[in-house]
């Protein structure tokens, strides 16, 4: 059912009713939850956020796992080692909230909105990467966030490496610093 909310915010969705976008279609999708059962699932997952959080996490990281694994010598991790690190890249962007949003703040470029921190599998000089997490900010984070010249990367760096199949904490974005876990 979790996967039926995600396709409905995939094909633009953005209330849990939108998922009657995905059951309209059930030759592609098979069936679907009604929206009293999709409810009942919201509010099961809500009473323990921290399990539910796992949970989603430990399915995330089976099914990129399973992706990788079938990609073979086309999968980000392929021929990986110490020597040829994957490479995590962690990059931030500005995105304008045209209205007071919870956690929304003023911009460094004058604005209003967020300034979310999000980590990519390097795919090389022909890939895009993908998106392995996130860390929502306000508008005001910035690099130097707390006065920590590295801000939020290794928070999120850390987590983001220990999504990658392998397991293996790897090089950081430019390969010159290892990140560690942080919780």
């Amino acid at each position: 059912m979790v996967l039926d909310l995600t396709v409905a915010l995939a094909v633009g969705g953005d209330c849990l009713a939108d998922i009657s976008q995905v059951r309209a279609a059930p030759e592609v999708f098979g069936s679907v939850a009604s929206d009293p059962t999709v409810s009942r699932c919201i509010d099961t997952l809500a009473a323990d956020v921290p399990a539910a959080l796992a949970a989603i996490a430990a399915a995330r990281a089976t099914a990129l796992a399973r992706a990788w694994a079938l990609a073979g010598a086309q999968a980000p991790d392929h021929g990986t080692d110490a020597g040829t690190p994957l490479v995590i890249d962690v990059d931030a962007t500005v995105v304008t909230a045209h209205s007071e949003k919870q956690g929304a703040a003023p911009t460094f470029k004058r604005g209003f909105g967020f300034h979310p921190l999000w980590a990519f599998v390097d795919h090389g000089a022909e890939g895009t990467g993908e998106p392995l997490g996130f860390l929502l900010r306000a508008g005001n984070a910035g690099s130097e966030h707390r006065g920590r010249p590295q801000g939020d990367h290794p928070r999120r760096a850390g987590p983001a490496a220990r999504r990658a199949p392998t397991g293996q904490e790897r090089a950081g974005p430019h390969r010159r610093r290892r990140w560690h876990p942080m919780s």
